[in-house]
């Protein structure tokens, strides 16, 4: 037991930044590799939990060292995955590259879906369009079965170049859209001034630019001011404050959507209250259910095929350009 322990000892003192400051479970993991310098799925374990808490330079010391010691193509290709995506984070393309290009050398790599995913969202992060799809295509090949991470990629890549086909916005390529990006989409993309009666060029009350205190500074002011006017929920303030920086959910793009109907077209705003929820998280008693139900059912927006509409999930900017875009030819008919 205590020449267990002095090994453990040694190997922290030795690799420092590998371990510390890391959880008790890293600390085990890290314990096991003392032991046993060849032990990969301790390696793997525990560099994947460094990288999910965001320490890349203990990730990466792990992934160098199982690899120095990696004998079975399984673990190599495990670990290249690994790197691919800390790469990923670290907008180091070349790396990436280079993690994928010595997996797919091994045989083996033709059936292991990570490692393709992996490089495809790489891809995907540098706009490079046609090698994601063709990544994508190998690595829903591997495994077509179990592999929601590639359909999920791909399906947000065919919502990008849909997006770009309608827009020029470079708002397209981000994984999430601020109320302030929203405000430019509604303002320029929209028009709402244009056609909602003359509402947007009216103050009302308390939702009058007056009350505004923390927009001026946007480069998103002028958009803000058209579309805090229009009193939609999906913008209203407290104490003041438009927060033109915090993220859309898709409960708040829903109800955006209900309001803009609601101003140009009179539809309802509680035409489903009673009704039955088609959707596995959101009840029929959620403020935000007959909005979903009104987006849905004019084929805005969508469930995912478990059923799940993902009120609390950040929108995309592709996804707000598409459902703006569509809710626009439905307001000018």
């Amino acid at each position: 037991m205590q020449l267990r322990n002095l090994v453990v000892l040694f190997f922290l003192l030795v690799n420092g930044p590998l371990v510390m400051g890391s959880s008790e479970e890293e600390g085990r993991l890290a314990s096991l590799i003392a032991e046993d310098k060849r032990d990969m799925p301790s390696y793997i374990s525990l560099a994947s939990l460094e990288l999910a808490r965001g320490d890349l330079s203990a990730a990466d010391a792990t992934i160098r060292r199982g690899l120095r010691y990696a004998r079975l193509s399984q673990a190599k290709l495990e670990l290249r995955t690994l790197g691919i995506r800390l790469e990923d984070e670290n907008l180091d393309f070349k790396a990436a590259l280079r993690h994928y290009r010595r997996a797919a050398r091994l045989k083996e790599s033709s059936q292991f879906a990570a490692v393709h995913l992996a490089m495809a969202n790489v891809y995907l992060q540098a706009r490079n369009f046609e090698q994601a799809h063709e990544l994508l295509r190998l690595s829903l090949t591997a495994d077509s079965l179990n592999n929601e991470g590639a359909e999920i990629s791909l399906q947000r890549l065919q919502t990008i170049e849909r997006a770009i086909l309608v827009t020029n916005s470079p708002f397209a390529y981000d994984e999430s859209i601020s109320r302030g990006e929203v405000s430019r989409l509604l303002n320029q993309d929209l028009m709402v001034n244009e056609y909602l009666n003359g509402s947007a060029g009216q103050s009302i009350g308390e939702t009058s630019d007056q009350g505004l205190t923390d927009y001026a500074l946007s480069e998103f002011a002028d958009d803000i001011l058209v579309t805090h006017r229009l009193n939609l929920r999906s913008f209203r303030i407290r104490n003041g404050s438009f927060k033109p920086d915090n993220m859309m959910s898709r409960r708040e793009l829903a109800m955006l959507v209900e309001d803009l109907l609601y101003l140009k077209l009179k539809v309802s705003r509680t035409s489903f209250i009673g009704t039955q929820s088609p959707f596995l998280d959101l009840p029929s008693s959620a403020t935000s259910f007959n909005a979903f139900m009104s987006a849905v059912t004019r084929g805005l927006m969508q469930a995912g095929e478990d059923g799940n509409i993902r009120p609390d999930a950040l929108v995309s900017g592709a996804e707000a350009i598409l459902v703006l875009h569509n809710l626009k030819q439905i307001l000018q008919r």
